[in-house]
């Protein structure tokens, strides 16, 4: 028992002893402090709007203006209403930002309207081609009906070659061109088509001699015939203005020769029915003079209305109607005027046998000097 103890008390002094000649391990040193980084995160700048000069800005807009314009010339405001309408937007609101200097805005609105106009142009320039081309088609056709290759030749020639260089323009898709020559040709074949229509005036007044009743009117429309000719072609506009201007001085002409040959026909128709009321025509043939005084009637409403060509007919058919009724009812006068001298003179006939009968009558009896039966 007190071996045990003593074991026990041995083991822990070893224990003890060999701990105590074992030192501590060595604590770590602390890391030096490093203080930490801050990572700096930019913030990236918002971008500012490049600047926008107020002369960039204005030629955008002279631009537009120029685009605009040739699309209204065009014609493309009636033609492409809801695209011009579009685009004309855009270019108001972009001239708006520009003369209230809100320049950005202005370019934004403004390129909008530039990019707008250019594809209405592009796509209107096509379809007037197209429109100019059969218009002239058409103008070609009156001329013709007009016979303007036999009064105005020189002139359809020169229509026909406007034609054919812009239906060549038209082929190659130079629609500005195309659009150009048809122009010319349209006017160069009105001109032939009215050219024509002046010469055949001419010729009517010529074979009715009236240019003597409207000289001045005559010689202008020579002149500005002549002129039609001449110009066509240099300028067919001008051609045109002067043969449309040929034409209705003929006309003029013409119309001044038909009133005054309808008042000398209206005075001619006039003496014979002044006649016929002078003997009382209305009663001695009243059908006839009826009839007489219808057309007169009818003449003088062409006559008053300008009508005279009309006119001179109606006073012409009047005329011979009234000359008939003068005539016949002159006949009936005549007639009545002989039947009364008839009767008058059997009126004193008959007064000379009833004195003969009453002077025997009243002889006394027994005088031979009358006889019976005598």
């Amino acid at each position: 028992m007190k071996l045990n103890r003593l074991f026990w008390i041995l083991a822990a002094l070893a224990f003890l002893a060999s701990c105590a000649t074992k030192p501590p391990a060595p604590e770590p040193e602390p890391e030096p402090f490093v203080a930490p980084i801050e990572e700096v995160v930019k913030v990236p700048e918002t971008p500012k709007e490049p600047e926008v000069s107020k002369s960039e800005v204005s030629e955008l807009l002279n631009r537009v203006v120029a685009l605009r314009k040739d699309a209204f010339d065009l014609g493309l405001k009636e033609l492409f209403t809801a695209d011009y309408a579009e685009a004309d937007a855009a270019y108001v609101r972009g001239k708006s930002a520009h003369d209230s200097d809100k320049l950005p805005e202005a370019k934004e609105t403004l390129t909008k309207a530039e990019m707008l106009f250019s594809a209405l142009v592009s796509k209107g320039l096509i379809s007037v081609a197209d429109t100019k081309k059969a218009s002239s088609g058409d103008a070609r056709e009156r001329a013709v009906n007009a016979d303007a290759m036999a009064w105005s030749g020189d002139i359809m020639e020169a229509a026909n070659a406007y034609e054919a260089s812009a239906k060549g323009y038209h082929e190659s898709h130079d629609f500005r061109s195309a659009i150009a020559g048809y122009a010319k040709s349209i006017s160069a074949y009105g001109a032939a088509e009215k050219s024509a229509l002046a010469m055949a005036e001419q010729n009517m007044v010529d074979s009715l001699d009236f240019s003597s009743m409207d000289s001045g009117n005559y010689s202008i429309a020579l002149s500005k015939l002549e002129l039609a000719h001449s110009s066509v072609a240099e300028d067919p506009d001008k051609a045109l203005d002067a043969a449309d201007e040929a034409l209705l001085r003929f006309r003029l002409v013409k119309a001044k020769g038909w009133e005054l040959t309808a008042g000398g026909s209206q005075k001619k128709a006039e003496r014979y029915k002044t006649d016929s009321d002078a003997i009382k025509a209305q009663v001695a043939v009243k059908e006839q003079y009826a009839k007489a005084k219808a057309v007169w009637d009818t003449a003088m409403t062409a006559y008053n209305t300008g009508h005279f060509e009309d006119a001179v007919t109606l006073f012409n058919d009047a005329e011979t109607l009234f000359q008939m009724v003068y005539k016949n009812a002159s006949e009936k006068r005549q007639a009545a005027l002989s039947a009364m001298q008839n009767a008058k003179a059997k009126s004193a006939t008959s007064e000379s046998i009833a004195s003969s009968g009453d002077a025997y009558l009243q002889t006394e009896p027994g005088d031979s000097s009358i006889r019976v039966g005598e």
